[in-house]
């Protein structure tokens, strides 16, 4: 161990030159090369049942334990992928930091400004400039008196350009992409909640739930589509190959899937926010019934990996270039700081209550409600 570093919040599982026995209990005992042993030797809990040991033992123990949560959703997954540690923070620890994230802040807004002009003109039967005006009533509320840095393009002045630019191209009145109507409502803000089939909660025993919420379960050229906009600051290729095996696409055909609709595909449309113009691109993407087998089985096997990681009480951090992405990760400071970092926590981040049986919460990458206002899942 570095000088002057304490690293006592965390316990090292597994040192250099470690070797393993199986003992009589089935449970595989570590044992290391130095004067004391006892000091580093961990007996590893049983997995569950038909769970099967998917991940290194060379992790970093954490210094609390706290629940198993009962739902997944993609943001979850994602942040689990990418960086146990984050998955850690951000869904167990259940911490965001308190700096105001501008791209997710637009894009919220942007969603509840087309949610509300929708809900208004299809769900209300309001007139068209009855429900354009409400859509940009909700937009000035739910972006407020935000405050950037000065040379972030995506201000107040972009979204209401952005918005007007939108209905100007796909105009409520003659969009040929249009809610499905069950129970008599427009399918707008679909929400979900499926119980996954081979995974069950550690603790309760009961099945974990895969949780999500797309914008619209829309009708076009006589079929059915998972709907979903985008924000982004650029479109072309790059923006339509993102989403050919997206996981969040594949979970939300699977998920519409298991709620009877016949939808074999998503439809993404992107708003691009450039300084000087807006920009809008559709783009479809399809599904296969051997690719969503494969991305539920993805889906179970990193929730496995997951079950293991919380047994253990031991989340490894990803320490690449994950690290560094969109400007860094929020908790990055956390991994930098030369100790526990409780008092960082404290200063820098704020608690992140979020329900998915609740509507319009802030969230990374989706608001997540649960649907049952329209159809239990078969």
């Amino acid at each position: 161990m570095a000088a002057g570093l304490d690293l006592s919040w965390f316990q090292h599982e597994v040192g250099a030159g470690a070797s393993a026995f199986e003992p009589s209990n089935g449970r595989k005992q570590w044992q290391f090369p130095v004067q004391n042993p006892e000091q580093y030797t961990h007996i590893r809990p049983a997995l569950p049942a038909g769970v099967s040991r998917l991940v290194s033992a060379d992790r970093l123990q954490l210094w609390e334990k706290l629940s198993f949560p009962a739902w997944f959703d993609n943001s979850m997954l994602n942040d689990f992928t990418l960086c146990e540690l984050k998955g850690w923070y951000s869904h167990f620890k259940k911490i965001q930091i308190k700096v105001l994230n501008e791209h997710l802040h637009f894009g919220g807004a942007f969603a509840k400004a087309l949610e509300t002009a929708r809900q208004s003109y299809f769900g209300e039967g309001a007139p068209l400039w009855r429900a354009e005006v409400a859509g940009l009533e909700a937009l000035w509320s739910a972006f407020g008196n935000a405050q950037f840095h000065p040379d972030v393009i995506k201000t107040l002045d972009r979204l209401e350009a952005a918005y007007v630019s939108f209905l100007t191209t796909y105009p409520l009145d003659s969009d040929p992409v249009v809610p499905v109507i069950l129970s008599g409502k427009p399918a707008i803000e679909f929400g979900f909640a499926i119980p996954l089939p081979n995974v069950r909660h550690p603790e309760t025993g009961e099945p974990i739930l895969y949780v999500g919420r797309f914008d619209m379960l829309a009708q076009f050229q006589a079929a059915h589509w998972v709907y979903d906009d985008k924000t982004a600051t650029s479109l072309g290729n790059q923006f339509q190959f993102k989403w050919s095996l997206s996981p969040q696409m594949s979970g939300y055909i699977w998920a519409a899937q298991q709620y009877g609709h016949p939808v074999g595909g998503a439809l993404v449309r992107g708003t691009g926010i450039l300084k000087t113009e807006i920009k809008h691109q559709t783009v479809p993407t399809y599904r296969s019934a051997r690719q969503l087998e494969m991305w539920l089985a993805r889906t179970e096997y990193y929730i496995a990996r997951a079950i293991e990681a919380w047994r253990a009480n031991s989340f490894t951090p990803a320490f690449n270039e994950s690290c560094s992405m969109y400007r860094g990760c929020q908790y990055k400071m956390l991994c930098e700081s030369n100790g526990n970092p409780s008092a960082l926590i404290e200063q820098y981040y704020a608690e992140r209550n979020w329900d998915p049986m609740k509507r319009n919460q802030e969230q990374d990458d989706e608001t997540v409600t649960v649907a049952g206002e329209f159809e239990q899942p078969m």
